[in-house]
Protein backbone atom coordinates (compact mmCIF):
# COMPACT_ATOMS: atom_id res chain seq x y z
CA UNK A 1 0.00 0.00 0.00
CA UNK A 2 2.89 2.37 0.76
CA UNK A 3 4.32 1.75 -2.73
CA UNK A 4 1.00 2.72 -4.37
CA UNK A 5 0.70 5.85 -2.24
CA UNK A 6 4.24 6.93 -3.13
CA UNK A 7 3.63 6.27 -6.85
CA UNK A 8 0.38 8.24 -6.75
CA UNK A 9 1.89 11.18 -4.88
CA UNK A 10 5.09 11.33 -6.94
CA UNK A 11 3.06 11.10 -10.17
CA UNK A 12 1.02 14.09 -9.06
CA UNK A 13 4.14 16.08 -8.26
CA UNK A 14 5.60 15.20 -11.67
CA UNK A 15 2.40 16.35 -13.35
CA UNK A 16 2.48 19.67 -11.48
CA UNK A 17 6.13 20.18 -12.46
CA UNK A 18 5.28 19.48 -16.11
CA UNK A 19 2.38 21.92 -15.99
CA UNK A 20 4.54 24.64 -14.45
CA UNK A 21 7.37 24.24 -16.96
CA UNK A 22 4.87 24.06 -19.82
CA UNK A 23 3.18 27.27 -18.70
CA UNK A 24 6.49 29.08 -18.14
CA UNK A 25 7.99 28.09 -21.50
CA UNK A 26 4.79 28.90 -23.41
CA UNK A 27 5.07 32.46 -22.14
CA UNK A 28 8.74 32.64 -23.18
CA UNK A 29 8.23 31.38 -26.74
CA UNK A 30 4.82 32.86 -27.56
CA UNK A 31 4.77 34.18 -31.12
CA UNK A 32 8.05 32.54 -32.15
CA UNK A 33 8.87 29.53 -34.32
CA UNK A 34 9.65 27.61 -31.13
CA UNK A 35 5.95 27.80 -30.24
CA UNK A 36 4.96 26.04 -33.45
CA UNK A 37 7.23 23.03 -32.82
CA UNK A 38 6.08 22.64 -29.20
CA UNK A 39 9.49 23.37 -27.68
CA UNK A 40 8.05 23.04 -24.17
CA UNK A 41 7.16 19.38 -24.74
CA UNK A 42 10.60 18.69 -26.20
CA UNK A 43 12.22 20.40 -23.20
CA UNK A 44 10.20 18.37 -20.70
CA UNK A 45 10.81 15.08 -22.50
CA UNK A 46 14.55 15.71 -22.86
CA UNK A 47 14.85 16.73 -19.21
CA UNK A 48 12.88 13.65 -18.15
CA UNK A 49 15.12 11.44 -20.31
CA UNK A 50 18.24 12.98 -18.78
CA UNK A 51 16.91 12.50 -15.27
CA UNK A 52 15.95 8.86 -15.80
CA UNK A 53 19.38 8.21 -17.32
CA UNK A 54 21.09 9.89 -14.37
CA UNK A 55 18.93 8.58 -11.56
CA UNK A 56 18.44 4.93 -12.55
CA UNK A 57 22.05 3.84 -11.96
CA UNK A 58 22.43 6.16 -8.97
CA UNK A 59 19.28 5.01 -7.20
CA UNK A 60 19.78 1.32 -7.90
CA UNK A 61 23.47 0.82 -7.17
CA UNK A 62 25.19 3.87 -5.74
CA UNK A 63 22.67 5.19 -3.23
CA UNK A 64 20.82 1.93 -2.66
CA UNK A 65 17.44 3.63 -2.37
CA UNK A 66 14.61 1.36 -1.25
CA UNK A 67 12.50 -0.08 -4.06
CA UNK A 68 9.31 1.81 -3.25
CA UNK A 69 11.14 5.16 -3.31
CA UNK A 70 13.04 4.24 -6.48
CA UNK A 71 9.72 3.38 -8.18
CA UNK A 72 8.12 6.56 -6.86
CA UNK A 73 10.88 8.65 -8.41
CA UNK A 74 11.48 6.79 -11.67
CA UNK A 75 7.93 5.64 -12.47
CA UNK A 76 5.76 8.10 -10.54
CA UNK A 77 7.62 11.41 -10.64
CA UNK A 78 9.24 11.03 -14.05
CA UNK A 79 6.20 9.25 -15.49
CA UNK A 80 3.99 12.14 -14.44
CA UNK A 81 6.58 14.64 -15.62
CA UNK A 82 7.26 13.41 -19.14
CA UNK A 83 4.69 13.93 -21.82
CA UNK A 84 4.81 11.23 -24.46
CA UNK A 85 1.04 11.18 -24.96
CA UNK A 86 1.12 14.97 -25.39
CA UNK A 87 3.99 14.54 -27.84
CA UNK A 88 1.95 12.08 -29.91
CA UNK A 89 -1.08 14.35 -29.94
CA UNK A 90 0.91 17.46 -30.87
CA UNK A 91 2.78 15.56 -33.59
CA UNK A 92 -0.51 14.31 -35.00
CA UNK A 93 -1.85 17.89 -34.96
CA UNK A 94 1.12 19.18 -36.95
CA UNK A 95 0.68 16.42 -39.53
CA UNK A 96 -3.08 17.01 -39.75
CA UNK A 97 -2.45 20.71 -40.43
CA UNK A 98 -0.04 19.85 -43.25
CA UNK A 99 3.14 20.92 -41.43
CA UNK A 100 5.27 17.94 -42.44
CA UNK A 101 8.61 19.71 -41.97
CA UNK A 102 7.68 21.05 -38.52
CA UNK A 103 6.37 17.61 -37.56
CA UNK A 104 9.64 16.02 -38.68
CA UNK A 105 11.74 18.53 -36.74
CA UNK A 106 9.57 17.97 -33.67
CA UNK A 107 9.74 14.17 -33.88
CA UNK A 108 13.46 13.95 -34.62
CA UNK A 109 14.41 16.52 -31.97
CA UNK A 110 12.23 14.87 -29.30
CA UNK A 111 13.48 11.34 -29.95
CA UNK A 112 17.09 12.25 -30.78
CA UNK A 113 17.58 14.72 -27.93
CA UNK A 114 15.74 12.39 -25.55
CA UNK A 115 17.99 9.45 -26.38
CA UNK A 116 21.05 11.68 -26.11
CA UNK A 117 19.85 12.98 -22.74
CA UNK A 118 19.40 9.44 -21.37
CA UNK A 119 22.93 8.58 -22.52
CA UNK A 120 24.34 11.81 -21.01
CA UNK A 121 22.60 11.26 -17.69
CA UNK A 122 23.67 7.59 -17.56
CA UNK A 123 27.26 8.48 -18.40
CA UNK A 124 27.32 11.21 -15.76
CA UNK A 125 25.94 8.84 -13.12
CA UNK A 126 28.60 6.23 -13.94
CA UNK A 127 31.34 8.86 -13.74
CA UNK A 128 29.97 9.92 -10.37
CA UNK A 129 30.50 6.38 -9.15
CA UNK A 130 27.23 4.59 -9.83
CA UNK A 131 27.43 1.06 -11.18
CA UNK A 132 24.91 0.57 -13.99
CA UNK A 133 22.24 -1.99 -13.11
CA UNK A 134 22.20 -5.18 -15.13
CA UNK A 135 19.50 -4.98 -17.77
Amino acid sequence: MVKLFLLFTAGGVGTLLRYGINHWTQELVRGTLAETVHVWTVLINVLGCFLIGLLTPMLTTQLEVREEWRLAILVGLLGGFTTFSTFGFELFGLIEKGHAVRASVYAVSSVGLGLGAVWLGWTLAVRLGATPPVA
